[in-house]
This record gives C-alpha cells, structure tokens and sequence, in this order.
C-alpha cells in the first residue's frame, strides 16, 4: 500500500536514508494500548484514557522499519503501525521551538516531509486470530 514511503519519505536520490533533515510525523490522538504496560508512563490528569502520545517515555518514541519494498512500518510499544506519506503543501513550513519561560522562539528549521502513522490493523487482527 505505502511502497513508495521510504522513496517519499526517508531516502534521498542516493537511496541513502537523509540525515540532519526534520520531519512531521502525525500520531493518532490516542493510540492503542501498549503490549508492555511497563512502557507506558503513568500520568494522572490524563483525561483521555487509553495510551496517548505523552504517555510514553521520553527519548526513543519507536522503531522505524524501512522495508526493501520500499514500504515503511513502526513499533511503538510492541504494536505494529502504517507510515505513509502525508499530504504534501505549497507553501514553507519551519518546526519551531517555543519556550515560554524564556519568552524565545527557537527555529529549528524547514519541515522537509510529512508522514501519517496510523495503527496496522491487518497485522494487528492477524496477530490476534
């Protein structure tokens, strides 16, 4: 479905992964339940339940797994996720750094690609069944 991602996404013309180069990557609000609870970090004015983004560690978020297809996958938290390309835009966007307790907006540069990470669900069923 995704085989073009990695070409899209991660990988220069060289066919080389692209370094030093700031990608969006957009969650689900609310992702399912980690396998391992001893991944999730408790927080108790979390009022949506489930495993949220801020739920997890800080640092490492997932594996990211560019297959030789071309198509990419990630495991966050032992759960098997889709990457695929998010809609591309006319115009610049930055990533910026804001850090209210110093009153500074940090640029930390332009957003070269978007990807979309939803839940595999196919792999998730048939791991199930």
């Amino acid at each position: 479905k995704n085989s073009n991602a990695a070409k899209e996404l991660f990988l220069g013309e060289d066919g080389e992964l692209m370094e030093d180069t700031i990608f969006l990557m957009q969650f689900p609000s609310v992702l399912p339940e980690l396998v391992d609870d001893m991944d999730e970090v408790q927080q108790d004015d979390d009022p949506n339940g489930g495993a949220t983004i801020n739920r997890l560690p800080d640092g490492l978020l997932g594996k990211l797994r560019i297959h030789k297809s071309g198509k990419v996958s990630m495991d966050i938290g032992g759960l098997p996720f889709c990457v695929d390309q998010g809609c591309r835009t006319f115009f610049h966007q930055d990533l910026v750094c804001v850090c209210p307790g110093t009153n500074e907006v940090i640029d930390m540069g332009a957003i070269a690609a978007k990807a979309v990470v939803t839940p595999d669900m196919e792999q998730m069923l048939s791991a199930t069944s």
